[in-house]
């Protein structure tokens, strides 16, 4: 599965994509940085501290795109500093990167949640040395990060992304349809699943080379989030792409306001119940 963490934007947040470039208004400018709440009773001035191996490593979804993180690296940022127990992590861009390469950044997350979910500000970027970030004093606010706090943008959320959210048996309008974690099979055909993000409620699935239509041809699919029951809809917004990243890429919308009746390129969406 391809996930590559890409560029500081503007707003000077870190966003992911599935190697594809989405840009997003969710964290805090220049300008913002400099007025930023500190909320914490700790500044970050000891340049003695010692490096903890980081501890919120795994596969993340955001409503952006997907993070990977390890020990050793954020995506592509490379994890130079961390300190686990006041949730702050240094981080630096390669020397290609298109925005602020070999440069540090200063991230700040919250304490993860008893499902593993956590949130994420990037307080300052752009950051000619290790030093800078270390030291740096500034600290989000994480009151409440859903709404705000990260200058003036929410905090990036990171739910896991370890399983598809969707595996099971359904039956629905047209036949059966069975979910794995790596596969889906409808109508008499199984499509490999690339990629997904349960966040944002997303897949990419590439089509055999013997399909009739589109044969190795990649697609996008949208799904409302399942009922307690299991049923849900999907919509395969993205029918044919060349390669995962186009079809990620791809700036096709599904309308969720009535599935049952259209809003999936003038149909409806495909309504599937769980197995019995």
């Amino acid at each position: 599965m391809s996930r590559a963490l890409i560029k500081h934007n503007r707003c000077g947040l870190l966003m992911t994509s599935v190697a594809l470039c989405l840009l997003a208004a969710c964290g805090p400018t220049d300008e913002d940085n400099n007025g930023m709440s500190n909320n914490s009773t700790t500044a970050n001035n000891n340049s003695d501290r010692p490096t903890d191996t980081l501890d919120i490593t795994g596969s993340y979804a955001s409503i952006y795109s997907l993070e990977e993180i390890s020990t050793s690296t954020w995506g592509d940022f490379a994890v130079v500093y961390a300190h686990n127990e006041e949730n702050w992590v240094v981080l630096q861009t390669s020397m290609d990167a298109e925005f602020n390469p070999n440069t540090f950044s200063y991230v700040v997350y919250t304490e993860p949640a008893a499902d593993g979910s956590f949130y994420y500000c990037t307080a300052e970027f752009g950051l000619a040395t290790e030093e800078e970030a270390r030291n740096s004093t500034m600290m989000p606010d994480s009151s409440s990060p859903e709404t705000g706090g990260c200058g003036d943008f929410p905090w990036t959320k990171l739910e896991a992304n370890d399983e598809f959210e969707l595996v099971g048996n359904y039956s629905g309008d047209f036949g059966e349809e069975a979910v794995t974690q790596t596969d889906w099979t409808t109508f008499g055909t199984t499509q490999t699943i690339i990629s997904y993000n349960n966040a944002s409620n997303k897949a990419v699935r590439q089509l055999p080379p013997d399909d009739q239509f589109n044969p190795d041809k990649f697609n996008r699919i949208v799904w409302l989030e399942p009922d307690a029951d299991g049923t849900f809809y999907y919509c395969t917004e993205v029918i044919s792409a060349d390669t995962a990243e186009e079809a990620w890429a791809d700036m096709a919308s599904a309308d969720a306001s009535d599935p049952d009746n259209g809003g999936c390129g003038g149909f409806p969406w495909t309504k599937l119940t769980v197995a019995q």
